[in-house]
């Protein structure tokens, strides 16, 4: 290689990473498009009014939950087959393409002509811009996810990201030149440069690998066949799906239906996308401990091991989900003053909701763990009860207390997920989880009664000084230690 010139030998590096520098530069990828997802909500919610913020992230509630019905579950269903077969040249991804593209079609035009005729053409055009987003995005449940699966099985999980990196790039910037430099500032022309800047990425990604794709031959009785094969294994998917996605767009909808003003919906959104961004953490960190806890249910390792992974998956994000409060307590105003100063005094909500997302954290590491103890269906059954109980509570307490009362309900429904999921654990799983979790209670009780003390907007060196008192408070109670993530790093599938 010496010989070869210096750009070729970079190169070749770069085709040369292995799985662990390929999770290492996608984690870094995705955590760049969450920054950059904050660079666009900025501009967007600095260039339109609140009323007409709180229209846009409706909008999108209504997107993301019809999203579900293009994704229909098709790519978890042949993921196994692509996996085996080591190539997306199959039939049954043909067959899943056409699926998906009769999906976008009918419901890019049925969902825009409902919300025209409910509230009005404006409205219909809004919908109609959104789900071109979802149908051809990198951050999205569109066509793209079918044809993502080429460089996955690569081990290229990193160009993807690029890919999701340089739609948000793209956006950023033409929204820019569009609201700060023309000065047109409207919801439309917002929607619009977000479902044109998705082409790029889109072709980038799919141009390459159509013709595999497409030229996969099956008589039309298989076509058949696996048509009718990929919708009865998908409608389970489908709606755990569709549980998840209206769950996650619950408080928007019931704030526009319990008559409060769409300014309420943007507070709301505003606040908690920053927070929920920080997902990402929680299930890139649960997917690396969900094999070791798949195979230690099946025996291959001791009783004592497992008891002990599911102990600290559970006390690893429950004390990432405290830095996040502890992060969000300090700095919600300054972070929503970037949004504006019509959004200044929203900050509590961020730092309420921080807590909700600890809860969220807890609840990503308990699916995991029902889906590697084969205890699917309760996964689901838990998905209904949170959705459920968030759906009374809220629609309850809305009219009442308002946004207060919507963050209650969201949090009581969140912890009775919790103790549900320790509960269809198995038994020594279920103890092990909640003794580990037992273990963060010192420092959350230390934290809440600093932020009753000091209130939900603490000045700088209170925030620092409860910050580095709870930080020790972790530390002291030997949550976890280094010799615990040793003993991680050392475990090996193989």
């Amino acid at each position: 290689m010496s010989g070869e010139p210096k750009g070729a030998r970079r190169f070749l590096r770069i085709r040369s990473f292995g799985a662990g520098d390929d999770l290492l530069l996608a984690t870094v990828l995705q955590a760049a498009c969450v920054l950059m997802s904050f660079v666009v909500q900025a501009l967007l919610l600095r260039g339109v009014s609140k009323e007409l913020a709180g229209e846009y992230f409706f909008v999108v509630a209504i997107a993301s939950i019809s999203s579900v019905v293009i994704d229909f579950g098709l790519v978890a269903v042949i993921i196994p087959r692509v996996v085996q077969a080591g190539t997306i040249g199959l039939p049954i991804v043909r067959v899943a393409l056409r699926m998906r593209l009769a999906l976008v079609a009918a419901v890019c035009l049925l969902v825009p002509l409902g919300a025209g005729l409910i509230y009005g053409s404006r409205m219909g055009l809004l919908v109609f811009l959104a789900l071109a987003v979802t149908a051809f995005g990198g951050r999205a449940v569109g066509l793209r996810p079918l044809f993502e699966l080429g460089p996955r099985l690569s081990g290229r999980i990193y160009i993807v990201n690029m890919l999701a990196l340089l739609d948000l790039a793209l956006q950023a910037l033409c929204m820019w030149i569009t609201f700060e430099v023309m000065g047109i500032k409207t919801v439309e022309a917002a929607l619009a440069i977000a479902a044109l800047c998705t082409l790029p990425g889109f072709l980038i990604l799919v141009l390459p690998q159509l013709r595999r794709v497409w030229r996969a031959e099956s008589t039309l009785r298989h076509r058949a066949l696996l048509q009718r094969a990929l919708l009865r294994t998908a409608l389970p998917i489908l709606l755990l799906s569709f549980v998840g996605q209206f769950s996650a767009q619950l408080e928007t909808l019931v704030l526009e239906l319990t008559a409060i003003d769409r300014t309420a919906v943007a507070a709301y959104n505003a606040a908690i996308r920053p927070v929920v961004a920080s997902l990402f953490i929680a299930t890139s960190v649960s997917v690396v401990i969900m094999p070791f806890i798949s195979r230690s249910f099946r025996n291959a390792l001791v009783a004592d091991d497992l008891r002990w992974l599911v102990s600290f998956g559970g006390r690893l994000l429950g004390v990432l989900g405290l830095l996040i409060v502890l992060g969000t307590w300090g700095l919600s105003g300054t972070i929503m003053r970037v949004f504006g100063e019509q959004y200044s005094g929203d900050g509590y909500i961020m730092t309420v909701y921080a807590w909700i997302n600890l809860l969220v954290y807890v609840v990503v590491m308990g699916d995991q763990i029902l889906i590697a103890t084969n205890r699917r269906t309760r996964a689901l059954g838990g998905a209904l009860l949170q959705l459920a109980v968030a759906l009374a509570l809220e629609l309850v307490l809305v009219g009442s207390f308002g946004l207060w009362g919507l963050l209650a309900g969201k949090a009581v429904a969140y912890i009775a997920l919790v103790i549900y999921q320790i509960g269809r654990y198995p038994a020594h799983l279920g103890s092990a989880q909640l003794r580990g979790l037992l273990r963060l209670l010192p420092a959350i009780a230390a934290l809440i009664a600093a932020q009753c003390w000091f209130g939900l907007h603490p000045t700088p060196v209170v925030a620092v000084a409860v910050s580095l008192g709870v930080i020790g408070v972790l530390a002291a109670s030997r949550i976890l230690v280094p010799e615990e993530i040793l003993r991680f790093r050392r475990l090996r599938l193989a």
